[in-house]
């Protein structure tokens, strides 16, 4: 029961995920990682990728500034915060 709703969850968050959109991750330590999808497409093996461009800082200091390539998979995941437009 419980899997079937993180499945459906996981599903509708899959289909908002599109260019343009930003995402947010914060960790304990205050680090904020800030990702704007560039694009979703297949892979040659039919999965789904994200690539964006990732920004990591903690307070007014940057860490990485670069662009990245997740599975839309492990991107859901690992972003779970829709930063406001």
């Amino acid at each position: 029961m419980l899997a079937d709703r993180l499945d459906i969850f996981s599903r509708r968050q899959r289909t908002r995920i599109e260019a343009g959109s930003t995402y947010l991750r914060r960790a304990p330590d205050q680090t904020v990682e800030t990702a704007e999808v560039r694009s979703v497409a297949k892979d040659e093996m039919g999965i789904d990728h994200v690539r964006f461009h990732i920004k990591i800082a903690r307070g007014h200091t940057k860490f990485v500034d670069e662009e990245r390539i997740l599975s839309l998979t492990s991107f859901v995941e690992r972003f779970r915060e829709r930063a406001e437009a």
